[in-house]
């Protein structure tokens, strides 16, 4: 797990998904998500990534980031097959409960600071 700061201040403790197969499952296997945690899945190389939340049982917001600085924010309902990616190529993406990046204050621009293994 890892603990991501952005700049104004807000933190997100994220699990990490590196893997082909982690990154397909998504949040499948969650019936939740604790407030202020998230999923934090990465790629070798920027690109346009899409998401989706089918079968996932909570809505969702979705952070795009590139070089840490974040150029798409992007909500799915709970089981939508609508997808969603980012309107610049992305190395970075976190998911978290609907209304997190709000109450955090985020938006795109928003700057990562500070990433720490926890």
């Amino acid at each position: 797990m890892i603990i991501v700061e952005f700049d104004n201040g807000f933190t997100i403790k994220c699990d990490l998904v590196l893997s082909y197969s982690k990154k397909i499952a998504g949040l499948k296997s969650f019936s939740s998500l604790p407030e202020g945690h998230g999923l934090w899945f990465t790629f070798d190389t920027p690109g346009y990534y899409m998401f989706w939340n089918k079968d996932v049982d909570f809505p969702i917001d979705l952070l795009f980031l590139r070089d840490m600085e974040v150029n798409t924010i992007a909500s799915l309902d709970a089981d939508s097959s609508k997808i969603v990616m980012p309107s610049a190529k992305s190395d970075f993406v976190i998911e978290v409960n609907r209304g997190e990046l709000e109450k955090g204050g985020l938006s795109v621009g928003s700057k990562i600071v500070k990433i720490k293994n926890e």
